[in-house]
């Protein structure tokens, strides 16, 4: 298992303990979080995964989501 497969268990396992559904944004936001191994805003988020065409409004959700849980 390479580390980018065992980042995205990890990922999902965290969000399915916090009784969040394991979304592909949601992992995004999770694992970018981890990697970034400090604050970033919601719009250094954005730009880390605007190659993945995440709608804006939707990693501010999944941002809310992670920080309430």
């Amino acid at each position: 298992m390479t580390t980018e497969e065992r980042d995205a268990v990890w990922a999902r396992q965290s969000l399915r303990r916090h009784s969040l559904r394991a979304t592909a944004a949601r992992v995004a936001v999770l694992r970018t979080l981890d990697a970034a191994g400090g604050p970033l805003s919601h719009a250094e988020v954005v730009a880390e995964l605007a190659e993945f065409g995440f709608d804006q409004s939707t990693l501010f959700r999944c941002l809310n989501e992670v920080a309430d849980a």
